[in-house]
């Protein structure tokens, strides 16, 4: 499947760390585009997503991280700092006009709204700025924007 069109809820092969084996597991969370939380499929446990690296030669293959695998260089000190400012500022001036104690708690089986303050166990409050007839849902939180799984509009 080409990773730049994985959205959440598709199929992908991840490394699950409760099975010690290979295993296709449902995409959960998207940050900034990339899978970042999957659930596996065979025994349920949601983790982040460790993907499957296959070896040059052929061989079986291993979980990204464990190796000689490359990451993606992250922009320099003044650049994620500006960043992070933007991004936060944005999210101040969203949820400028919001009243944060009407936040409701996110969870993946709950029906949501455009405009919506939910707050999430790990990314904290964030605005609902889309939502998806399929079940996703995008959301802006201080440190950027997530695509979260809800519940389908009906």
């Amino acid at each position: 499947m080409d990773r730049a069109r994985i959205d959440t809820g598709d199929e992908v092969d991840s490394y699950c760390r409760q099975c010690k084996l290979e295993r296709v597991h449902n995409v959960v969370a998207l940050v900034d585009g990339e899978v970042a939380k999957v659930i596996c499929k065979m025994c349920g446990s949601r983790h982040k997503y460790n993907p499957i690296d296959p070896e040059p030669n052929g061989s079986a293959p291993k979980a990204v991280g464990s190796g000689g695998a490359t990451k993606k260089k992250k922009p320099s000190g003044a650049r994620r700092a500006a960043s992070a400012k933007s991004l936060e500022s944005q999210w101040e001036a969203a949820m400028a006009e919001k009243d944060p104690a009407n936040s409701r708690t996110y969870s993946m089986d709950g029906s949501f709204k455009k405009d919506e303050v939910i707050e999430h166990k790990n990314f904290g409050q964030g605005l609902v700025i889309q939502v998806d007839a399929a079940g996703k849902m995008q959301v802006l939180f201080k440190d950027g924007t997530k695509r979260l799984i809800c519940a389908p509009v009906q």
